[in-house]
């Protein structure tokens, strides 16, 4: 599947799947960057995300933080 994401979605992506069997390809980088993975990578983005989330994406307010909203948007981005 090809994806497009920005340059802050991608930055993330590499921190959240640094230690992950993850492969990602870029296709393109321009002011949108567009990469290419599998389903099933997706899917371990998706559940890699989402435990992120349950653990940093909140703050003391309950409210998403700038990087569990960055999380959020790269779980509905990899649903598409």
């Amino acid at each position: 599947m090809k994806i497009k994401i920005n340059e802050k979605q991608y930055v993330f992506l590499q921190k959240l799947t640094e230690k992950q069997s993850v492969h990602i390809s870029v296709l393109s980088t321009n002011n949108d960057i567009i990469i290419e993975i599998s389903e099933e990578d997706a899917e371990k983005i998706r559940d890699l995300a989402s435990e992120y989330i349950d653990i940093y994406g909140f703050d003391e307010n309950y409210e998403l933080t700038n990087f569990g909203q960055l999380a959020e948007n790269l779980i509905d981005i990899l649903y598409i």
